[in-house]
């Protein structure tokens, strides 16, 4: 790493300060890190790979279709919404025709099965991965 104030402000954005790895893993974390602070993502295209991720079509999302395929595709555009697009519970609501507390406790009990489902877990990181992907090509 060539500058230590860099790395300095890279350890303060985790947990407890440390990385651990070579300077290829360090380097690597520090541009994957670099690319997710180009935020914020567009709903739209956040929509657009989630709804291709899991094969449905984007008017399913705001209808009132209550399957655990559209339900939990939603809950993973307000979840990833939230998180990489700055977008308020309020505005998700209005989108998906929802109030803010169902939105809140869709994406409370993503968090939930996270713990519980690792594979769940690793599809909303292979969406995001996608959604960086796009968004930097």
């Amino acid at each position: 790493m060539e500058d230590e104030d860099e790395l300095k402000e890279l350890r303060s954005k985790f947990k407890d300060g440390y990385i651990f790895g070579d300077d290829d893993f360090v380097n690597f974390v520090k541009n994957q890190n670099a690319n997710q602070e180009s935020r914020p993502l567009s709903i739209e295209s956040i929509m657009s790979v989630v709804c291709d991720e899991f094969k449905i079509k984007k008017d399913l999302i705001a209808s009132k279709d209550k399957s655990r395929r559209v339900s939990f595709a939603r809950g993973v555009i307000c979840k990833i919404g939230m998180e990489e697009g700055d977008i308020s519970l309020t505005a998700l609501g209005r989108l998906f025709n929802r109030d803010q507390s169902t939105i809140s406790r869709v994406v409370d009990g993503l968090e939930k099965k996270y713990k519980e489902y690792a594979q769940q877990y690793l599809d909303i990181e292979a969406i995001k991965d996608l959604l960086f992907q796009t968004k930097t090509t």
